[in-house]
């Protein structure tokens, strides 16, 4: 549509001479502004606009419903896109909600409803603070979930565990400022260990680094250097400055085809080149990580995490068979998920009464004789 209306406007002015100055941007503004001195052109000359079969319509009422029918979708697309906000979707029935793959069928096969991302703060197997989120993916929640955790509380926890859709740059450094220390499991943790990553030579975890010279070394002995720094902002307005490496000796390598990845270029894989970008920043803060999580203190973390986190929302949605919200809207969710819990906890105080177990806060990491 919008590439419609210059049209339009050139029309408007070659049959009518109405001029309405636009610049490079069109907006509702100067529709409405056409539209009052298209009304004002039929006022003046007597048109009757006619309706109806049999009856011929003038141009300058074909060009006034032309118009309206522009302003009427432009109003259309303002309110779809004031009701989505900063998402990229939401759902009709309940403008709140915001479409996530739901693993419901019995082959576990993505499919795209409507949904909330709830999250679930657990100590001592207690849900102690719920929240839910209109974004997809977990790893844009934490923030807002520990400042509204805190904001009603009066205070965050010390160490948090998370697993590893929570790991970004962005979270590891607002942990780090507001003094928490974190127990993240990275994205590539678990995959790291295959076989099929540690012999794929186009990763850049399998390259050998030189920090005097600031490169990476190739499968076929070629340096991929460092060609400058390129920053991006997220969503949040945080800026990430990612090291951009590139090799420019490429010509007949015989590992190119395993080197270079992705079938999306234009560009024959004979005329491509290898590069990549890192955030250094990252890497610094998840080796960090990466180094708690594998003591033995991380570990007994992360083994009660897999237990009672896990735990909490398998009570919830198998023991209660608490699958579906019944309302619309996000605080009858965030009401739903309230009297879950506040069950959930009731139940496991009782469990643990009639087990003498008040005072087990963590499950002990059981060893290997």
């Amino acid at each position: 549509m919008m590439e419609e209306i210059p049209a339009f406007f050139l029309e408007t002015d070659t049959s009518f001479g109405i001029c309405i100055r636009h610049g490079n941007e069109l907006h509702k503004r100067h529709l409405k502004k056409l539209y009052r001195k298209l009304m004002k052109l039929k006022k003046e000359s007597n048109t009757v606009f006619v309706h109806g079969t049999g009856k011929r319509k003038t141009p300058l009422q074909r060009a006034v419903e032309q118009l309206q029918g522009y302003i009427s979708r432009l109003k259309d697309y303002e309110t779809k896109l004031h009701i989505c906000g900063d998402r990229n979707s939401y759902a009709k029935t309940d403008h709140d909600a915001t479409f996530m793959r739901m693993k419901e069928d019995a082959m576990l096969n993505g499919q795209l409803k409507p949904g909330y991302n709830i999250q679930f703060a657990v100590d001592a197997e207690y849900v102690v603070w719920t929240g839910e989120s209109p974004w997809p993916t977990d790893v844009k929640t934490l923030i807002s979930f520990l400042e509204d955790l805190r904001e009603h509380l009066g205070s965050n926890y010390r160490k948090i565990v998370a697993d590893a859709g929570y790991e970004s740059e962005e979270n590891y450094e607002y942990l780090l400022k507001n003094g928490m220390i974190s127990f993240i499991k990275p994205n590539n943790y678990e995959i790291s260990k295959k076989h099929s990553f540690q012999n794929a030579i186009w990763r850049r975890e399998n390259m050998a680094y030189d920090a005097a010279t600031d490169s990476y070394l190739c499968a076929n002995g070629k340096q991929v250097k460092c060609e400058g720094t390129k920053k991006r902002k997220s969503r949040s307005g945080y800026v990430i400055e990612n090291t951009v490496y590139a090799c420019h000796d490429c010509t007949g390598c015989p590992y190119k085809k395993d080197c270079i990845r992705g079938n999306n270029s234009k560009q024959p894989l004979e005329q491509r080149e290898k590069h990549f970008e890192v955030s250094k920043r990252l890497l610094e803060l998840r080796a960090e990580d990466k180094e708690r999580i594998t003591s033995e203190e991380g570990k007994l973390l992360r083994m009660n995490r897999s237990i009672q986190a896990e735990g909490a929302f398998a009570d919830v949605k198998e023991t209660q068979l608490f699958r579906r919200f019944l309302g619309t809207g996000h605080l009858n969710a965030l009401t739903e998920t309230v009297i879950c819990v506040l069950a959930h906890n009731f139940n496991k105080l009782h469990h643990k009464i009639q087990n003498g177990t008040q005072g087990r806060y963590l499950f002990p990491l059981q060893k290997l004789a």
